[in-house]
């Protein structure tokens, strides 16, 4: 009271949030419905932030429009469009807790009618080979290859379920399956604490024209509960990530394709298209997070998702004497983050697959011959990785297990229809949460050991911890597969195969040899060629001339003749070789290194 009158003023604390429905929600493919909260009270007010998961309580109500924004006047008034708005009355932070709440068996069912459960149950204990009890007697090999093809019989029906019109390519339809179910995500206080370890992997496919890449990503973002599908050529680094707008006297967030993907798969077509776009993908695929600092506004916003990525050569078509940085021109740091990497190339001279795609073109998709089962085993994939493989790819997927099931079951069994496709995948990511079991962490181990040393004393193999890593959330996957609780071997088996084929996949040269620094991060294989090349001529004392029969002595038959032709050409386009005027007494035209 002051001087008898009594102030009839109240002030207090008032707050406008922004809230957007989560994937739980619905608006999976789109941009999520938004709706303004009036918060009031000091009870409430600053009780969230930017980035995180509320549930809240209030009242809906409406309003001018005009007088929303802020304005007045008499046409104002008369306005006839109205806006709804929400008066909180409770607000309550989703954390840890309420995720784990949803594990009991009443939440698990929510969300999915009886008939969704039945078709889960279907896929989950299907059973597609014979008795083994009676086919036991046929010998102890017959049984226990049955007994794996039980085992992976879920997984291998997902894969062949995945894109069954594009014809082949079963190990990348294996990858998209992993990366679609993910890792375990770990109770440990989530992206925004700073603690939480990243259970999203990532892949990346590249290849020439032509050969599906676009049609299986757009056929994986159909099949994902929460996707964003977007163009490499057409997409900005804000477009990627947040953008600051004006909303008439307040600065707010616009989510971009990372953050309205989280939780989910943003799959990125045209990935080497993307300029200097694809700097912003850093902190995202390996944090899970984005950080922003813009207009006064600090905080950082939760991008839980896998990225999918395809591009095409920058040439034109691969070149296989380039790693996989020099034929994207995409920077090293961003490839170290793709969990896996595939290479799709056109071969030109292989008849016999040209023959089996065109059948299936023509047949729509119809089933083919079926193909004999290949004798080789896990251990020959291997085997054949370490050194012994050649330059012929159909070697190693003839020795990959996994590869041969998913063949026979592309031949046989009927496909997944796209809804129960999506079902099952979504359950999966939602309430299976498989841990490594003794006997399969040390079987990664020991995998991780044998390559470590592979890597040392052959210099082929490059694995450093975050393989590792990729190889641990690739099994929990795996296992999510078939609705497992653990990680088994089988698990194991089925990612070190489909681990080895894309590092065969990005390290080949050529003549069929591994290189060290193929996958871009040590370097470039051919500025690497060229300047041991060079060392080798210098070495040889051919201080006077040589021949291109001389180069291709000196390098022991590691690169065909042709290789060596080029060599020698980009070495002299670069000056340190030059090409004399006199030819030897065979006619045959001679060199000279320029520095001697």
């Amino acid at each position: 009271q002051r001087g008898g009158t009594t102030s009839k003023s109240s002030y207090a604390d008032h707050q406008t949030l922004t809230i957007q429905s989560t994937s739980d929600l619905g608006c999976a493919t789109g941009a999520p419905a938004t709706v303004n909260v009036e918060v009031e009270g000091e009870e409430l007010v600053g009780v969230c932030s930017a980035g995180e998961d509320v549930e809240i309580t209030g009242v809906v109500s409406c309003m001018n429009e005009q007088h929303a924004k802020g304005r007045g006047g008499k046409m104002a008034g008369k306005h006839s469009l109205h806006t709804i708005f929400v008066r909180a009355n409770n607000i309550m932070l989703l954390g840890a807790n309420v995720r784990k709440a949803k594990e009991d068996e009443q939440d698990i069912r929510k969300g999915y009618s009886d008939e969704q459960m039945r078709n889960i149950r279907q896929i989950w204990k299907a059973d597609p080979g014979p008795d083994l009890v009676e086919e036991a007697r046929q010998g102890k090999e017959y049984w226990a290859y049955h007994t794996s093809v039980r085992n992976a019989f879920p997984f291998d029906l997902l894969v062949a379920s995945l894109a069954p019109n594009i014809y082949g390519h079963e190990v990348i339809k294996a990858g998209l399956i992993l990366t679609l179910l993910g890792g375990s995500e770990t109770d440990d206080g989530g992206v925004l604490s700073g603690q939480s370890t990243r259970y999203n992997p990532h892949m990346l496919i590249v290849g020439d024209p032509g050969m599906g890449k676009s049609m299986l990503l757009t056929r994986t973002a159909e099949i994902a509960e929460r996707s964003i599908y977007i163009g490499g050529n057409t997409t900005t680094s804000t477009g990627l990530t947040v953008s600051v707008v004006k909303d008439g006297t307040d600065t707010t967030l616009e989510a971009g394709a990372l953050v309205l993907a989280d939780k989910g798969v943003c799959c990125l077509d045209e990935f080497d298209k993307m300029d200097r776009a694809e700097n912003a993908l850093l902190e995202c695929m390996e944090q899970q997070s984005i950080s922003v600092a813009k207009s006064g506004i600090c905080t950082t916003l939760p991008a839980r998702c896998s990225v999918i990525a395809a591009a095409n050569p920058k040439v034109g078509r691969w070149d296989p004497n380039r790693t996989v940085s020099e034929n994207l021109n995409v920077s090293a740091p961003i490839l170290s983050r793709f969990d896996l990497c595939f290479v799709l190339k056109d071969n030109q001279r292989d008849d016999k697959h040209d023959d089996m795609l065109a059948r299936h073109i023509m047949k729509g998709g119809a089933e083919l011959p079926q193909r004999k089962r290949p004798k080789k085993s896990h251990g020959d994939l291997y085997g054949m990785l370490a050194g012994d493989a050649g330059s012929d790819d159909r070697k190693l997927i003839e020795a990959s297990r996994v590869i041969q099931r998913i063949k026979k079951m592309t031949k046989g069994a009927p496909f997944i229809p796209l809804d129960i496709l999506k079902d099952y995948i979504r359950y999966a990511r939602e309430f299976c949460r498989p841990k490594l079991t003794s006997a399969a962490a040390k079987m990664l181990r020991d995998y991780y050991i044998k390559m470590k040393t592979t890597h040392v004393n052959q210099s082929s193999i490059p694995i450093t911890t975050r393989q590792l890593e990729s190889m641990v959330r690739l099994c929990q996957a795996r296992a999510k597969a078939c609705l497992k609780p653990y990680v088994t071997e089988d698990d194991v088996k089925d990612v070190i195969d489909i681990m080895t084929l894309s590092i065969f996949n990005t390290l080949m040269n050529s003549s069929g040899a591994l290189e060290t620094n193929r996958k871009g991060v040590g370097g470039t294989s051919k500025n690497k060629q060229k300047r041991d090349f060079l060392d080798l001529l210098k070495k040889a004392n051919l201080e006077t001339c040589f021949t291109m029969k001389d180069a291709n002595r000196l390098t022991g038959g590691t690169l065909g003749g042709e290789d060596v032709k080029q060599l020698v050409n980009e070495l002299r386009d670069n000056g340190d070789v030059m090409r004399l005027s006199e030819t030897d007494m065979n006619g045959k035209a001679q060199y000279r290194v320029s520095n001697f």
